[in-house]
């Protein structure tokens, strides 16, 4: 998987829903998340359309919501990505290339695909097609890897589930610790056998 530095994470509208709700089954890994966002390690990422999506709420329930969101986005690395033009053609071509291709792609689900790949987003992460969301009939997490950058030759939009991902961010973290561990031991043995050499060999006095 290709992750830019920091990595950018586009949230599909049911993490989002997860995190404002509190949402057992969920709650625990955006929290996640969110946490490395306050760490300055990943960037998180969402449409204007996420918001509208995740606001069928009414009365006290809804001004709770509207004033989370206020206080989600304050932080510099969660971010609107706004919709423009380009994602609205990128939106329209998935839908026809979805008549083409045969794969099943709603039109709302392609605003949020059209979204993370004109962001350049990593990887966007859904609970489509998990047992926590099985009523879904067209699943986003079996089109991970289905669709092209625009204008990024051979790469293609990973889709996961945010347990997945945070499993693999962990697993970068741990082997560039061992890296880390290995380079300080490397150097640490290479300047002992400088120090060797150098009492084996000591240098002679130049007589005057």
């Amino acid at each position: 998987m290709h992750l830019s530095e920091p990595p950018i994470i586009y949230l599909d509208t049911n993490v989002f829903i997860g995190y404002m709700k509190q949402e057992e089954d969920k709650i625990s890994d955006v929290k996640k998340l969110v946490n490395r966002t306050e760490e300055k390690k990943i960037i998180l990422i969402t449409s204007p359309f996420t918001l509208t999506e995740a606001w069928q709420c009414n009365g006290v329930e809804c001004h709770k919501y509207y004033n989370g969101n206020k206080i989600f986005f304050k932080h510099e690395f969660r971010r609107i990505y706004i919709m423009d033009i380009e994602i609205g053609v990128l939106t329209q071509k998935l839908q026809n290339e979805r008549k083409v291709k045969g794969y099943k792609l709603s039109y709302k689900d392609s605003i949020h695909v059209a979204t993370a790949l004109v962001a350049k987003a990593d990887v966007l992460l859904t609970y489509d097609g998990t047992s926590e969301d099985n009523k879904k009939k067209d699943p986003l997490l079996e089109l991970d890897d289905t669709f092209k950058y625009p204008l990024i030759d051979g790469r293609k939009l990973r889709i996961k589930t945010p347990s997945d991902f945070l499993l693999y961010l962990d697993e970068q973290e741990h082997s560039k610790t061992i890296e880390r561990a290995q380079k300080k031991i490397n150097e640490t043995e290479q300047a002992m056998l400088f120090d060797e050499n150098e009492n084996e060999n000591p240098k002679s006095e130049t007589s005057q």
